[in-house]
């Protein structure tokens, strides 16, 4: 064994916060053994900078951050030390695998079927579907990039895990706690030099992004800084109560360490306080309660009044649980203002409607789910009224999307697994290990807290930072310890197989960054369609500019639109460059059969009926269209006349659906009163332009 190895059992545990795990000292001959974990904490550090911008780049760079350093593990130390450390999550972790990976083999209709009928059901749909094969996911390129994000937070977890660390372990804890403070200070920065970052108590939704020059970092909004303060100010009040976790010697002063904690945590929570989230508050006082509850009591009264505190916030939480599950499973009230007749805030009641309409979605595909990264693209299939106010591209509450992602079979591992980890959490011995225990999992716990009614695990910064600090919760009561670091023994084909696929990750790692650079590109050569024209006094033509079918580009611009599902921006995209009408009237159904109340859709495909003459099918549209959203209204449609009877028959076939709509929300009532006034206001018109002056 190296002489310069430092096993955790030299040191006091006061003096080594990392329990079992290898310390290395930084010389010539260790560096390669440190390179991943610097690596990782480097990407940690710049997370929610440049890193956490809303381009493609950025989560490509992180992904081939993270595999790096995976792979330089890999090749320094071999396997055993990883396999011995993370053996107990070896068989849940490869359950969930198998069931993502199963999600994207394409099978035969029939055997798709069995296994998910509605996923079958979507793809029957396409053209000529017995002659092709389809996977589960309803969305497989998305579950791809889903799958490669997953594994990039898998492989920082592992190096976190089970790498060497520099000096007493605490790098990881550094990265993390100054990264807060970085995204802290510069989101103030921001706001004082007048930058429109959308960051303190305003949502990007609600925003013309191209407006006002809005920045994309750090993070996204102020729900997201949120969560990524809770998770720097409390390691930072967790290095203020005990600072081995930054490294502090037993003996030695600790006042350094215990200054910059305080001024990180002093830091955080003003940025908590001006983002003015209330659901990162709230996830930052469930930390602070659990890093009291998990803190290591020592007197008797004390260790009483603890086990009192925990049953009290067990029953709280189930009591929280309960009343959300109550509300969520029965329709909002007539008193309640939603966003679809006045935009607000995203609330609680809008986040529980979202669950409520996702229960169909459940149902639907309960055993398999959809696909990994799939929410955004199929809930828009469920979403009805009175949810129609913006796209929902998350769940605002990641239990939720895991279980629709994954179903039964891929959520029940994942139970699994949280529960092992907290089994052996709760088995840590040792006064200072019991403290650093608390620290990391009231910072993992606050995570997950917001993330119950919330997205922030769906940003690659705020998911690195999560995998990192599981990574070193389960560092501290890793099996194996760190005691011995068994040298690489690879082969001449291992290693070949392993570059390979090294090269193979990486070149999928770019998928992002080249999806994007190819939306871009699209969008820039993108021509207008030709807009619409009137054609007579009655009834609008469309002129849609038919392209000879002759023409090379035309069939595998066609192909493209029908193989490729119906939220991928190529699909419309090609629809709009080429313009014929064969491809615009199936992009339109495919659109309306994937999003029901898609307002954009009805209306086009309703004018575009209008325009070839089906004018029954129009009607049809228009009447469902405003069952669906009773706000569907376009003033094109409804003051259209009809020549020969005189009558409205788009404005009759609205009437026909917001009726519908009355009766079960009831409180679309001032809408039918308005189209019913409007439909008064045109036949008191037409009586008077008959009667002349």
């Amino acid at each position: 064994m190296d002489s310069a190895i430092v096993t955790g059992e030299a040191r006091s545990p006061d003096a080594h916060p990392q329990r079992g795990s290898l310390a290395v000292p930084i010389g010539e001959e260790s560096a390669h053994r440190l390179l991943p974990a610097l690596l990782v904490a480097g990407v940690a550090l710049l997370a929610p900078l440049p890193l956490g911008a809303a381009h493609g780049w950025a989560p490509s760079v992180l992904e081939i951050a993270t595999f790096s350093a995976l792979a330089f593990f890999l090749a320094a130390e071999g396997t055993g030390r990883p396999r011995r450390a993370l053996e107990p999550l070896l068989a849940p972790a490869a359950i969930v695998s198998a069931v993502a990976l199963l999600q994207l083999v394409p099978l035969p209709l029939g055997l798709a079927g069995w296994l998910s009928p509605a996923a079958a059901s979507l793809h029957r749909q396409m053209i000529d579907p017995s002659a092709r094969w389809f996977p589960l996911s309803v969305e497989p390129h998305a579950s791809v990039v889903a799958l490669l994000r997953l594994g990039a937070y898998a492989a920082a977890f592992v190096v976190a895990a089970a790498a060497p660390l520099p000096g007493r372990g605490s790098l990881h804890c550094w990265a993390l706690m100054l990264s807060g403070a970085g995204a802290g200070a510069v989101a103030w920065w921001h706001w004082l030099a007048g930058w429109d970052t959308l960051l303190f108590g305003e949502f990007a939704p609600y925003h013309a992004m191209a407006a006002t020059g809005r920045l994309h970092w750090p993070l996204l909004n102020a729900n997201h800084l949120a969560s990524w303060m809770n998770v720097a100010g409390i390691l930072a009040l967790g290095a203020l109560l005990h600072p081995p976790l930054l490294g502090a010697a037993a003996r030695a002063p600790a006042w350094p360490q215990r200054a910059l904690a305080a001024a990180v945590l002093l830091l955080t929570v003003a940025t908590l306080v001006g983002t003015r989230s209330r659901g990162g508050i709230g996830a930052a006082l469930a930390g602070v309660a659990m890093l009291s509850l998990l803190w290591p009591a020592t007197a008797g009264r004390r260790r009483l009044g603890l086990r009192a505190a925990r049953a009290g916030l067990l029953a709280g939480v189930a009591a929280a649980v309960a009343w959300i599950g109550w509300v969520a499973i029965h329709p909002p009230g007539d008193e309640v203002v939603l966003a679809a007749l006045q935009r607000r805030d995203a609330t609680l009641q809008v986040r529980l409607e979202i669950l409520r309409q996702s229960l169909g979605l459940i149902g639907d595909f309960p055993a398999l789910g959809t696909g990994l990264g799939t929410y955004g693209g199929i809930f828009p299939r469920y979403q009805r009224y009175p949810l129609l106010f913006a796209s929902v591209p998350h769940a605002h509450c990641e239990p939720l999307e895991w279980l629709t992602d994954l179903g039964v079979l891929g959520l029940a591992p994942i139970v699994f697994l949280a529960v092992r980890f907290a089994r052996r959490a709760s088995a840590v011995s040792g006064v200072a290990a019991q403290r650093t225990r608390a620290i990391l999992a009231a910072a993992v716990g606050s995570l997950f807290a917001h993330a119950a009614g919330d997205f922030p695990l769906r940003l690659p910064a705020i998911a690195l930072g999560a995998a990192i600090l599981l990574g070193l919760l389960w560092r501290e009561f890793a099996p194996g310890g760190g005691d011995e670091a068994p040298a690489a023994q690879w082969s001449w084909p291992d290693r070949c197989v392993g570059a390979g696929a090294f090269v193979l990750v990486l070149g999928l790692s770019t998928s992002e960054w080249r999806d994007a650079a190819a939306v871009g590109s699209v969008a820039a050569k993108r021509r207008v369609p030709t807009p619409r024209t009137a054609a007579g006094r009655v009834y609008e033509q469309i002129v849609w500019q038919r392209i000879d079918a002759a023409e090379p580009a035309v069939d595998p611009g066609l192909r493209a639109v029908l193989a490729a599902p119906v939220s991928a921006t190529a699909h419309r995209a090609l629809a709009h460059a080429y313009r014929s009408t064969e491809m615009r009237e199936r992009e339109l159904r495919r659109m309306i059969a994937c999003e029901p109340a898609n307002r954009y859709g009805r209306i086009e495909h309703a004018l575009m009926l209008i325009g070839i003459g089906q004018f029954a099918a129009a009607q049809r549209e228009i009447e469902e269209g405003f069952y669906l959203d009773p706000q569907f209204g376009d003033q094109r449609l409804l003051a259209l006349e009809d020549p020969i009877d005189g009558n409205w028959p788009f404005l009759e076939a609205a009437l026909r659906g917001v009726r519908r709509r009355v009766g079960i929300s009831p409180e679309v009532r001032g809408e039918l009163q308005r189209f019913e006034q409007t439909e008064q206001l045109l036949r008191e018109a037409r009586e008077r332009r008959l009667r002349g002056p």
